[in-house]
Order: C-alpha cells, then structure tokens, then sequence
C-alpha cells in the first residue's frame, strides 16, 4: 500500500471544509490560498483572511489587546492553517522538494496581500519542525506551545502496553473493562467505506450534542463536511462506534496517514449516571490505543491531555507558531513584547 499523506492538507479535506460552508468567507474564513509555480517546484499553501480568532486553538489576545491598546486595528489579519484542527503538520503541499529561496518568495507575496487587504499581521500555526526551518526568516517571531502525544513503543498487543504500567493501573484498567463487558457495552473500529450512513447520521447528532451541552453551539462543522469527506477520502478515516444490547450509544471520529492517527470528534447519548459514561469514554479510547498498534500501527495525536490514567506517561511534544507583525505596529510601540496566554 501506498503511503498516505498528512489529511489535513489534501485537496479534499479544504473543498470540504470550503465548499461546505464550514471555512468560507461567511464562517470568517475567506480563502486566498497561494501557489507557487517555478517550472520545477509546484508548491501549495492554505491562506485565510480572518475577521476573528475562533477554531484556531491557539489565544492570540495579547496580539489583538497590543494592537487595541494603541489604536490600531487587529483584524483582519491573515492566517496560514488548516481550519479547527490543532494538529502538527506540513503548511507547504509539494511534490518536489521547497527550499528556503521558494518560502521568502513565499513570505513576500504573503505580504503583498496584507497590503492589499490592510490584515495586521500573519500567523502560520502548528507547522511541523521542517517548515520552521523553511519559514526561519527574521520578519518571523516563533511561539512554542506543548501537546501530548501517545507513542506506540513497538507494542504488539494491549498486554504489551499494559505491562509497561505498575500493577496498580494494571488492575484498575483491567477491572474497569471488566465493568463495561457487564454493562453490554461493546467497541467496534470501522475504516472508511465500511461507515455506514446512518452511523454518519448518528456521529453528526452526537457531536451536535457535544457542542451543544458545551457552549450552546452546534460546532464550526457541517454535515455537509463530514458527508464529504466521508465519499472523497474514505481510505484515511476510522470511526469507533459503541452499542449496548446492539444499539450505538456514542460515535467518535479519527482520521489517519501511514504514521499518526488524529482524534478529532466525539459524542454519546444520554448516560444515565456518570459512572457509566465515564467508563464508556475510557473503553472508547482503549479502543482507539488497540487500533493504533494492532491494525494501524500509529502514534496518536491529541490536542489536549485526558486526565485518564492511560495517558499518565504521555510524552510532551512541542508545536509551535510563527507571527509576523506589520512594520505599523512596530512604528507604532517600538517593540513587540506581548504577553501570552496559553
């Protein structure tokens, strides 16, 4: 089998997210994505005109109180990313290898544009280490954040992974699966075109719900998106469904290249009682860690870090950000020194 690409920059995954109204120009997303084109290197690189900083996942407040505080506007400013998704990877789409010449040719005409629409300042976020060294220019302030990321340490099975652990979490782990077989709670990984549509009915309702009970939203995607993707790149998505008595109880959504698997979405029915949801999400994600190295073989990247005893030893990864800022605003303070938030 071919290798599979990074997803989040595929062609695909953008037209969904685009054509589906999820990242447009009425969402605050408008796209002016730039291409390079010099005979030998065709290169390719997502660019937004942003009116806000909502689905970035990286707080930008001390920039847009700087600019306030000395009467400057902070929006619109320009944004390289994949939108909604904090996960590490190429900004740069090629299939030929890019070279520093190309990313200043790169980061002039990015500046040509902010001239054009008068954006403050552009923000490329969560590029991989490579990118950084492409993008390694001093009109660039780099910004290093922290995730964590499960790693499979050549594990051939959950016992392997288990027998990395004290037997305390050994038995705590054991015994809590033990309680979700008592409840007739039962976890399947389905790949791809194996999804049905009612299964992809049932995961939108649930992650509806999720935003819902969280902030009152009903989330930043459509169901458009995910019907898109599911038809247009079937072959790097993974969906663990739970069902109880064979009913599915609660959904969450994966997409996957040859080396990672990315969590991404998830949502349940209504529990009952917390302990029974709890167990459920711990069984959910069990799940996932099996997938990951008994049928994908990948490491797991998360956004956040579970207080789950299962991710106890999650390792630290770094990502990172890199600003550049408008010579207006150094004019103007003399200095950039913001502090950030986290």
């Amino acid at each position: 089998m071919s290798a599979l690409p990074y997803p989040f920059l595929r062609e695909t995954f953008l037209k969904a997210l685009e054509e589906s109204g999820s990242a447009c120009s009425e969402s605050g997303w408008q796209p002016i994505h730039l291409t390079l084109d010099d005979g030998d290197t065709g290169c390719f690189m997502p660019l937004y005109l942003k009116d806000h900083s909502m689905g970035e996942y990286v707080f930008d407040h001390a920039w847009a109180n700087a600019y306030h505080q000395n009467g400057l506007e902070y929006y619109p400013k320009l944004v390289t990313a994949v939108p909604f998704t904090p996960s590490t990877g190429s900004r740069l789409r090629s299939n030929n290898p890019i070279s520093q010449q190309h990313c200043r040719q790169i980061i002039d005409e990015v500046i040509s544009i902010a001239e054009d629409t008068d954006a403050s300042s552009w923000h490329i976020l969560f590029p991989e280490d490579n990118d950084l060294k492409l993008f390694d220019d001093p009109r660039l302030l780099k910004r290093t954040g922290v995730q964590y990321h499960w790693l499979n340490k050549d594990y051939q099975c959950f016992d392997d992974y288990l027998g990395a652990m004290t037997s305390r979490k050994r038995k705590m782990i054991r015994k809590e699966r033990d309680e979700i077989l008592k409840q007739n709670i039962e976890v399947e990984v389905l790949l791809g075109a194996a999804i049905s549509a009612e299964i992809w009915a049932l995961f939108y309702q649930l992650y509806e719900r999720t935003y819902a009970k969280r902030n009152g939203t009903r989330g930043y995607l459509t169901q458009a998106f995910f019907e898109s993707i599911a038809t247009g790149m079937p072959e790097q998505i993974a969906m663990s469904v739970a069902t109880q008595d064979g009913k599915p109880i609660a959904c969450a959504l994966y997409l996957f290249d040859s080396d990672s698997l990315y969590g991404r979405y998830w949502g349940s029915l209504d529990f009952p009682s917390t302990d029974r949801r709890e167990n459920h999400c711990q069984t959910n994600r069990a799940r996932m860690l099996l997938a990951c190295h008994l049928v994908l073989r990948l490491t797991w990247q998360f956004a956040r870090a579970f207080q789950w005893q299962y991710f106890q030893k999650m390792p630290e990864s770094s990502t990172h950000v890199s600003h550049c800022v408008w010579h207006k605003f150094v004019r103007k303070v003399g200095k950039i020194t913001p502090k950030f938030q986290r």
